[in-house]
């Protein structure tokens, strides 16, 4: 009903107990500023674009730091469901929920992790993507010919 809330996790109203419990609060902090960190994959250079035959699902697992949501986890199967890339990645900022329940991901696993997003991460999802032709680092793309 209009004006009422609800948990988004279990539907249940605002004023009860909620179905968890966590050492801290996790707000959804994304904003328009934060996009702007993203980078678009290539344009398609034409039908002989060796990316045409290619096809990848990629899945993300988040955890959630002090700044909001944070890659945890990026794995890549291919069209015949083959694991192609599967790293656990170091978050930037200091972690205050692993998110275990959905992720999967202990504390343990990620604080393991040296593989930083912007120097492992995209880079080896674009050389999957585009294997001879760019090199890609969180401010700029390089070509490798």
């Amino acid at each position: 009903m209009r004006g009422e809330s609800y948990f988004s996790c279990c539907g249940a109203d605002r004023n009860t107990p909620g179905c968890c419990v966590a050492e801290a609060h996790v707000s959804d902090t994304l904003n328009a500023e934060a996009l702007r960190e993203f980078t678009p994959t290539p344009p398609s250079r034409g039908e002989d674009d060796p990316r045409n035959e290619k096809v990848y699902a990629m899945d993300c697992e988040m955890v959630y730091g002090v700044w909001g949501p944070e890659l945890a986890r990026v794995s890549v199967v291919d069209m015949d469901n083959k694991l192609v890339l599967d790293l656990i990645v170091k978050p930037h900022n200091r972690v205050i929920d692993y998110n275990t329940r959905f992720s999967g991901l202990t504390a343990n696993q990620v604080e393991a992790s040296t593989i930083d997003l912007f120097e492992v991460c995209f880079a080896s999802f674009l050389f999957l993507v585009i294997p001879d032709q760019f090199k890609v680092s969180r401010h700029k793309t390089v070509s490798s010919n």
